[in-house]
């Protein structure tokens, strides 16, 4: 179900724009896509920071939000033929360098640090690698934000600061958006509270694929 849920949260963040229809013509790439999310979704779930029985689709909406935001889903992003922030920036989800390389440790006497464990080939070559990536991260940002809110994880994610300013705003305010219009209810900017299903929560995913399923 998730996966499918997945597949219909892209089709309906890219929407009826022209410029989307390369895209969405893939219709076999962004099943994969879909698969991957969430697997990666499904087997990290310690990483996982949202409440409620309906987390791990908030954690879905948040990877389609990301994406469509970072990169629109397009194949030369993915493979990083195209690179964000005069090249620093690489993968669907533009995962930033060289944070996108990097995972936390624990010496000997118990202080972190940051060491490199992947390569920019590794994570550009591998859409597993770079969903797992995204979620690592995001999570710490979760963890280490001030302000436990959404507003301030995407603050973070998109400017690398904690400020809220109004592009940030936008991005989670487009999060929060899709997800409602994906049956989600409490998935709030302001507040990190439990996220639920509306009654109509598996009959919008069903809707939306029909008719993508119809036209392709």
């Amino acid at each position: 179900m998730l996966s499918k849920f997945i597949l219909a949260s892209i089709i309906l963040s890219l929407g009826n724009n022209p410029r989307h229809n390369p895209v969405l013509n893939d219709k076999n790439r962004l099943i994969k896509i879909s698969k991957v999310f969430a697997n990666t979704i499904e087997e990290n779930k310690e990483l996982n920071k949202f409440i409620g029985p309906a987390k791990k689709y908030a954690a879905a909406t948040l990877f389609v939000a990301t994406v469509l935001r970072e990169s629109g889903f397009r194949k030369s992003v993915q493979v990083c033929k195209v690179k964000g922030d005069q090249g620093r920036s690489i993968s669907l989800f533009q995962l930033m360098k060289p944070w996108a390389f990097k995972v936390k440790v624990y010496d000997k006497n118990g202080r972190p640090k940051w060491i490199n464990k992947y390569t920019e080939k590794q994570i550009c070559s591998s859409l597993k690698l770079q969903s797992h990536r995204f979620f690592y991260l995001h999570s710490y940002i979760q963890t280490i934000s001030k302000k436990h809110v959404p507003a301030n994880w995407f603050a973070i994610y998109c400017s690398g600061k904690s400020r809220r300013i109004r592009i940030t705003d936008s991005a989670c305010m487009k999060w929060a958006k899709l997800s409602k219009k994906m049956g989600l209810i409490g998935t709030n900017c302001n507040k990190n509270i439990q996220i639920t299903f509306s009654k109509d929560f598996e009959l919008n995913a069903k809707n939306i694929l029909n008719k993508f399923n119809k036209e392709k």
